[in-house]
C-alpha cells in the first residue's frame, strides 16, 4: 500500500508516518516546510515536498497510484492537496479513520489515553513502561519520546498504545479495551459549544470502551461503578514523580496493569519505572536547569504545572517562578477568561504574549489587556528582543523560567535565546 501525508511533519503525522514503514507500507507526503520530523523522515527513503499545490502529489500518483491520503482536522477543506486528491479520485480520510483500520488489520487491544489533560505525559509514560519490561507493544503518541520514535509498529505486540485526541470528536472513532482517562475538563469550545456536548461526546466514548480508569472526582457525569469503570481513590505513596498531576497519572497506569494480568507488571517493579519515567517533548522539558518548556495552554493544566513548579524550585533552590503565557485560540480566552487569576497563583511574574491564534473563527477579539486585567503581576511582552533580554536576566538571578504554550513561543526561544 502506498499512502501520502499531507503534513507529514506535524507532531501527529510523523508518528504514524513511522508507524506505517514499520508496518511495511510505502510512505511519501508533504509539509509546508522542512522540520527535524521530515528531515528523521527522510532519512528513512520517505520522499518529501513543500510543494502542497497539488502537482506533488500528481506526479507521485501518475508515477505509481496512490492507495491512501491522510490529513489531520486542522486542514482547510479546500487545502490544494486535498481537491487534487478528491479530483482524482483517491481515498481520501482523516487520521483518525486510518488508525481503527490498523488495529482491526492486526488484531490489537487498544489501550487508549484520553481526557482534557495529561493524555502526551500518561501516554509517554505508558509506553517507557512497556519498553523498560520489553513487553512488546505498537504505539502512537503526539509528542517527540526522549527514549524511542513517537510511532512504532511491532509485529509480537498485542497492545497498541494511543493518545486518543477528543478534537473534532476524533475519538469517536475507537472502541477502546482499556480507556485511561487522566482528567476531564470542559475544552475544545470550537467543537463542543456546550459543556453538554462535551460530556455527551464523553459518554458515547465510555459506552464505546470495554474497560474505563479514571479518577472518582471526575464523575460529572454521574457514572456508577460497574464491572466497565475503575476508580482510582488515592495516590501510592510509592510513586514519587515530580507534579501530583504527573503521580495521579502514573496512578491510573498502576490501575491498569492489575487489569492485564501480565506477571510483567509487578506492581513494585512497575512503581519504580514510571518513577524514572522520561518526560516528553514540551511536557516540563528541561531546555537549562532553569529555563522549562511546556504545553499547558488551559487554566488547569497552567495551575498543574506552577504546582510542579513550585515542587521543581524548592527542590532545586531556584528564586522566584516566572510564567512566560501565550494563549492559545481566542475562543479559549472567552470562555476562560476569569479562570486565569487562580490558574496563575504560584507565579512571582508573568510575561503575557499575544494569543496564538489558529482555527479561530470568533467576532469578538481579546486583547492581551483586557485578559490580564485581574492579573496584577502579568506584564505585557512580545515575541523580541526585549522580551529575550528579561530572560536571560532572570535566567542570571536563578529564578525558574517556565514557558507555556501550544503556539509558538517554545521555537522562538530554542531559536533566540542561548
Amino acid at each position: 500500500m502506498r499512502i501520502y501525508f499531507i503534513g507529514i511533519g506535524g507532531t501527529g503525522m510523523a508518528p504514524m508516518a513511522h508507524l506505517a514503514l514499520d508496518a511495511g507500507f510505502e510512505v511519501v507526503g508533504s509539509d509546508q516546510q522542512t522540520n527535524l520530523n521530515t528531515e528523521h523522515l527522510k532519512e528513512r527513503g520517505v520522499n518529501i515536498s513543500t510543494d502542497q499545490s497539488g502537482d506533488f502529489l500528481n506526479y507521485l500518483h501518475q508515477q505509481k497510484p496512490i492507495d491512501w491520503v491522510i490529513y489531520t482536522s486542522s486542514l482547510p477543506a479546500n487545502h490544494p492537496e486535498l481537491v487534487r486528491a478528491q479530483a482524482l479520485g483517491l481515498t481520501v480520510t482523516k487520521r483518525d479513520q486510518f488508525i481503527p483500520w490498523f488495529i482491526k488489520k492486526h488484531n490489537f487491544k487498544l489501550i487508549a489515553v484520553a481526557g482534557a489533560h495529561g493524555k502526551t505525559s500518561t501516554t509517554t509514560m505508558l509506553i517507557w513502561l512497556f519498553h523498560q519490561l520489553g513487553v512488546p507493544a505498537s504505539y502512537l503518541v503526539g509528542s517527540s519520546l526522549p527514549f524511542a520514535e513517537a510511532g512504532k509498529f511491532d509485529p509480537a505486540s498485542r497492545y497498541f498504545i494511543y493518545e486518543c485526541d477528543e478534537y473534532d470528536r476524533n475519538f469517536l472513532h475507537y472502541q477502546p479495551d482499556y480507556a485511561l482517562i487522566p482528567a476531564v475538563d470542559y475544552d475544545h469550545i470550537d467543537i463542543y459549544p456546550t459543556i453538554e456536548d462535551y460530556r455527551q461526546a464523553f459518554s458515547q466514548f465510555f459506552d464505546q470502551s470495554a474497560h474505563v480508569i479514571m479518577w472518582s472526582r471526575d464523575l460529572w457525569a454521574n457514572f456508577q461503578p460497574t464491572d466497565k469503570f475503575l476508580f482510582a481513590q488515592d495516590i501510592n505513596p510509592g510513586l514519587k514523580i515530580l507534579g501530583k498531576h504527573n503521580r495521579a497519572n502514573a496512578q491510573l497506569i498502576l490501575e491498569l496493569t492489575s487489569l492485564l494480568h501480565d506477571a510483567h507488571f509487578e506492581p513494585a517493579m512497575v512503581i519504580n519505572i514510571l518513577n524514572q519515567a522520561p518526560r516528553a517533548s514540551r511536557r516540563f522539558e528541561p531546555l537549562k536547569d532553569n529555563l522549562i518548556s511546556d504545553y499547558a495552554h488551559h487554566p488547569v493544566e497552567i495551575k498543574a504545572t506552577l504546582e510542579l513548579a513550585t515542587e521543581y524550585a524548592t527542590l532545586h533552590d531556584f528564586n522566584q517562578i516566572v510564567a512566560v503565557y501565550e494563549p492559545h485560540q481566542n475562543e479559549r480566552q472567552i470562555q476562560f477568561q476569569a479562570d486565569y487569576p487562580t490558574a496563575f497563583t504560584q507565579a512571582d511574574q508573568i510575561y503575557w504574549l499575544p494569543t496564538f491564534i489558529a482555527r479561530d473563527q470568533h467576532d469578538q477579539v481579546l486583547s492581551p489587556a483586557q485578559l490580564t486585567s485581574n492579573l496584577p503581576k502579568a506584564q505585557l511582552a512580545d515575541f523580541n528582543e526585549q522580551l529575550l533580554t528579561d530572560l536571560k536576566q532572570h535566567l542570571r538571578q536563578n529564578d525558574l523560567v517556565i514557558l507555556m504554550s501550544a503556539g509558538k513561543l517554545d521555537s522562538f526561544i530554542r531559536r533566540n535565546l542561548d
